[in-house]
């Protein structure tokens, strides 16, 4: 469809007046066009790739046409409309928004997004409240995602972050509620606060090495957060950050952690274990604000500055050993076992893998050396052909 429409020329750029291709609204400018508005019914939606359109008239007042990509869809173009599904050209390079005037704010009916394959920015609250989407799948041309891009998304269920994005604003998961897992790539060094807060079935976030900042309050109130694995080079654990996940019960810190700071792992009221790999950091003294008694802090012995109390929280060295060299250590009553010792009550989990030159260790069993010792025996032992055992941290 061509249209008609005021236009000008100043230093030499071309600007069109906004114009009406079929169902949609367009600012024409510089070589290139923004959908700023939709007017359809709604349903499945596909963005045109480019828009054809009257850019003058030659001498004998015959019409001149010029054809332009589509690169942009503007702040506020799909403000809740019923579409369903979008499909969103290659041609495409940015999906506005901004505070309350994100390009799809509210379509509370859109289940379905295919982001073009040159997308480089979703802005902010690009898709905040569109309560029905749960297939998305974020392209990697994507370098920037904006603050509250995907806020109160509730529908959707997982997500994978590109390592072509660099930069993850605040809040970009908030609420998404069946938000099981989500993946942080390396190319993220560090992120916003709030980033899923509120995310209450979030059970597995798994973080690339590479990220060494993690905004105030990322999980709180992630419920479903039964474990997580900070990467190293994160220095310090930002106030609220794991506050109120009820569910977690045992957490690995890396060697990179200098401090923790207050209610970062407040309201844990399952939090049972920390083991921590560096020296002794600097802990805010609210930082383990529970109803219910602190966790364990657990290190190594290879580090320093360890007291008996941190934080209002028993220390204890976490030094397992296998005794190979006793009478237990063997194959008895058709079972291969062997003997842990250690300081009392400390935790361990005994894994096994068939392969050392590339293993992939599987979880066996969860033991306390009550009294300082543990015999572990494996009775499926005799089903590989090898197996070799090890122990962490559960």
């Amino acid at each position: 469809m061509k249209t008609l429409g005021c236009w000008s020329a100043l230093l030499g750029v071309i600007f069109f007046c906004p114009e009406l291709f079929g169902q949609f609204s367009y600012l024409a400018s510089n070589g290139s066009i923004t959908i700023t508005a939709y007017s359809g019914d709604g349903g499945a939606v596909e963005i045109p790739s480019s828009i054809t359109f009257v850019s003058g008239y030659d001498v004998d007042d015959n019409p001149i046409y010029t054809t332009w990509p589509v690169t942009s869809i503007g702040n506020t173009a799909f403000w809740y409309s019923s579409v369903t599904s979008v499909t969103i050209p290659d041609t495409v390079t940015n999906i506005g928004g901004a505070i309350d005037e994100g390009a799809f704010f509210e379509c509370n009916n859109l289940a379905s997004v295919t982001i073009g394959s040159n997308v480089a920015t979703i802005g902010p609250e690009a898709f905040a409240f569109c309560y029905s989407l749960t297939n998305l799948n974020i392209p990697h041309s994507v370098v920037s995602i904006g603050d509250n891009a995907f806020y109160n998304c509730t529908d959707l269920t997982s997500v994978s972050i590109p390592d072509s994005v660099t930069s993850l604003g605040n809040q970009v998961f908030i609420y998404c509620t069946s938000l099981t897992n989500a993946t942080i790539p390396s190319s993220i060094t560090s992120f916003g606060y709030d980033t899923f807060f509120g995310c209450t079935n979030l059970i597995s976030v798994t973080f690339e090495d590479g990220i060494t900042s993690i905004g105030e309050d990322t999980f709180n109130e992630c419920i479903g957060l039964t474990s997580i694995t900070i990467p190293n080079g994160v220095t310090n654990i930002e106030m609220g950050e794991f506050s109120g996940c009820a569910s977690l019960t045992n957490v690995i810190l890396p060697n990179s952690i200098a401090s923790i700071d207050r209610y970062a792992f407040e309201d844990c009221a399952n939090l049972q274990n920390i083991l921590f790999t560096s020296n002794a950091p600097d802990i805010d003294p609210l930082a383990f604000q529970l109803d219910n008694p602190p966790p364990t802090l657990y290190y190594l012995s290879n580090t320093l500055g360890w007291s008996n109390n941190l934080a209002g929280c028993t220390t204890v060295l976490w030094n397992p050993s296998i005794q190979t060299t006793n009478s237990t250590f063997g194959v008895q009553s058709n079972q291969f076992g062997f003997t842990i010792i250690g300081n009392q009550n400390i935790p361990i989990l005994v894994e096994a893998t068939t392969n050392l030159s590339s293993p992939v260790w599987t979880p066996i069993q969860t033991l306390t050396l009550t009294n300082g010792t543990v015999y572990f025996s494996d009775p499926q032992w005799i089903n590989y052909s090898s197996r070799f055992y090890g122990f962490g941290f559960p």
